[in-house]
């Protein structure tokens, strides 16, 4: 009888541990767009960027988006692949494109993520209402109150810029921490230390000095901005578009800035 229960605690000692577990994360990866096959143009260009910020370059993962890509071409994604590690990045997966060209990215062992999005939905509904009010006649009171009433129905841009769920953080953002709002705006009530992340589909806010990355955006919103006390920032984006410290460093002594977007070109501006 005791050996028996001896053995039985030796097989509750002894069970096997779980040595995996699948979570769900977020992180920030850099998107290379890549408008042709032409290699050895990509590796020309990709030398120009990554030599003003080598070590920024460095393991970083990347994404190859290749939705410029005419519809019959399917690029070599294992030249790609060696260009790109040769230079630091290192490729891990492919978004745009379509069924053929994702075989092929398959084959060199990308993983295929979803398209970008399209521009947010607000302001194509705020522009349809807009359309249908000057298609409506407005010279009898009974049309006028019927505009009226379309119109209370209709979302403007104020209720639903009301209804964002912006966050507000009141402490400072230490080194190696990372906030997220993927639903409005993102509000520091101080300063983002250097290794310290901020994600945001709305805008960026930091009432201090901004020292970590900024990114403002990231669900497509071309209209997001970043404003800023003090910009020492290491990266800054907006919608993809980004700027690193070693482009952004003459605005280091100026104070109360905006960054935002104007035909692709990422500005920054005194408020």
């Amino acid at each position: 009888m005791n050996t028996a229960l001896h053995e039985t605690d030796i097989a509750k000692t002894t069970a096997p541990v779980t040595t995996c577990q699948l979570k769900g994360s977020l992180f920030t990866l850099t998107v290379l767009l890549i408008y042709n096959s032409d290699i050895n143009q990509l590796e020309k260009e990709l030398q120009e960027k990554v030599k003003y910020a080598p070590h920024f370059f460095q393991h970083t993962p990347t994404v190859l988006d290749i939705s410029q890509f005419k519809l019959a071409e399917v690029p070599d994604f294992f030249a790609i692949q060696t260009c790109c590690r040769r230079l630091g990045l290192i490729p891990v997966a492919v978004r745009g494109g379509n069924q053929t060209q994702h075989m092929g990215a398959q084959h060199a062992g990308f993983a295929i993520l979803p398209a970008a999005k399209e521009e947010p939905a607000v302001k194509k509904t705020v522009t349809i209402a807009s359309k249908q009010q000057r298609q409506e006649p407005s010279a009898s009171s009974s049309s006028a109150q019927s505009q009226s009433a379309t119109a209370d129905k209709a979302p403007s841009v104020t209720e639903t810029t009301s209804k964002a769920k912006n966050k507000i953080i009141t402490k400072p953002v230490r080194s190696g921490q990372q906030i997220y709002n993927g639903e409005g705006d993102l509000i520091i009530l101080s300063s983002v230390s250097p290794g310290a992340e901020l994600i945001a589909d709305g805008n960026i806010h930091v009432y201090g000095t901004l020292k970590g990355r900024a990114l403002a955006g990231v669900n497509g919103n071309q209209h997001a901005r970043i404003f800023c006390g003090r910009l020492e920032a290491e990266l800054i984006s907006i919608a993809g578009q980004y700027k690193i410290n070693e482009e952004i460093q003459c605005y280091s002594q100026d104070n109360h800035l905006q960054i935002y977007l104007e035909h692709n070109q990422l500005l920054i501006r005194p408020l």
